[in-house]
């Protein structure tokens, strides 16, 4: 027999238990309460300093305690409520994550899309849209020739170049190094810039070239500088995506598209419902991008005639300037009774419409990619006072300058 001392110390211990187990049982079940979630990031290097801040942030606001891994080595064996993976592609990235999702394991592939497992979440930039984006720029400024270039080739490549080649039409090459990469990663350096040297020499000029990101944009630049070609005035050069620490950093600053944030933000959003058992239904989500960023590589336009080439570049260079068509005239080398004929036959426009598009442009690149002030702006782009700009861009975008700005800033 205990003793009534013993007796009732056991009896207390088991309440003490009973009521932890309760207590945990409401913490762990409870909506109101929040339980540290253990999340894996699996973040490629070049993508981890723009995406961490707020992949962080947002990680200390919902209680998430992070396991981070940025190289090519996932965790085997890992087990937790949550993974977001930021990788291009690659076999050990596929098979640790479609694991994850095969464990039930709430799995977001945020970016790129490369996960083929219905199960998984993806939220991804639209990249047919960046294409066709892409198309646009490089039409705007009069070219009828261009290129594709990647080092490598996956579905986010494909649907980039597929949006790109659509859009442009007639007149685009695809320069693919790898279509299929061995495994482990490598490829011959030297063998690529020689290769690219001998496109583009044989390439007609000019020539307006798309590259999958500023990476690979790089290359063009060595490429083109090895080949004795300038940039911009041979080669235009556009990335597909915008890093402007790398971008700002070459002797020709590259001009590139710019991602939503809203893909991060979306993404985060997306595995936090998932792992908390509110799972959205729409397992895919593109996201488009904001617009491009213009930096020298594409400051150029031109034409297939090169005295409107000619004519156009003035344009551009003086745009802030009170020129006119005699102007135009004398520096391309027609006669001014003939250049607004030569102008519609070969734009469908003429001079000093061309003038304006070209304001109204430029308007736009610095409305989205600056603070300046609209008196600024439009001293900038060739308007002679602000309410004079405000009237006219109102009258050619149907929004005015400061609508136009909340809607499209880049910044």
């Amino acid at each position: 027999m205990l003793s009534k001392n013993r007796q009732s110390m056991i009896f207390k211990m088991a309440n003490f238990r009973t009521a932890l187990e309760c207590r945990a049982a409401v913490w762990y079940n409870c909506p109101t309460m929040k339980r540290t979630k253990s999340v894996l990031l699996l973040l490629n290097h070049q993508s981890y300093s723009p995406t961490f801040p707020e992949i962080a942030a947002f990680a200390k606001g919902h209680g998430w305690r992070l396991a981070i891994e940025d190289r090519l080595a996932p965790p085997w064996g890992w087990t937790g409520d949550g993974v977001l993976v930021n990788y291009l592609d690659h076999p050990q990235i596929r098979k640790f994550t479609e694991g994850m999702v095969d464990a039930g394991i709430p799995v977001v592939d945020m970016f790129n899309g490369i996960l083929s497992s219905p199960r998984a979440w993806t939220v991804c930039i639209d990249g047919a849209a960046c294409g066709r984006m892409a198309a646009t720029h490089f039409r705007e400024r009069g070219y009828s020739r261009a290129a594709w270039f990647s080092l490598i080739w996956t579905n986010l490549h494909a649907r980039m170049f597929d949006g790109f080649a659509r859009a442009f039409g007639p007149g685009v090459e695809s320069w693919v190094w790898m279509r299929k990469r061995a495994y482990p990663c490598g490829y011959d350096r030297t063998a690529l810039l020689e290769d690219l040297e001998g496109r583009l020499r044989a390439a007609s000029k000019p020539l307006a070239v798309f590259a999958f990101d500023t990476y690979n944009a790089t290359f063009i630049l060595q490429a083109c500088e090895c080949a004795g070609l300038k940039v911009p005035d041979d080669v235009i050069v556009l990335a597909g995506n915008n890093v402007p620490h790398i971008s700002n950093a070459q002797l020709t600053p590259i001009s590139g598209v710019e991602y939503s944030p809203k893909v991060v933000g979306d993404a985060l959003d997306v595995l936090e419902k998932a792992m908390s058992g509110r799972p959205p239904a729409r397992r895919r989500i593109e996201i488009p991008p904001l617009g491009i960023v213009e930096r020298e590589s594409t400051n150029m336009v031109t034409a297939d005639h090169p005295n409107i080439a000619k004519a156009l570049r003035f344009i551009v260079n003086h745009l802030s300037e009170d020129i006119t068509a005699e102007d135009i005239a004398v520096e391309s080398g027609l006669s001014r009774s003939g250049i607004d004929k030569i102008f519609h036959a070969r734009l469908g426009r003429t001079v000093r419409a061309e003038i304006l598009r070209q304001r109204i442009l430029r308007a736009k690149a610095l409305l989205a990619d600056t603070d300046e002030k609209l008196d600024v702006v439009a001293g900038r782009t060739g308007f002679c006072h602000d309410s004079y700009f405000i009237k006219v861009f109102r009258r050619e975008t149907g929004l005015t300058p400061f609508a136009w700005r909340k809607a499209n800033a880049r910044r």
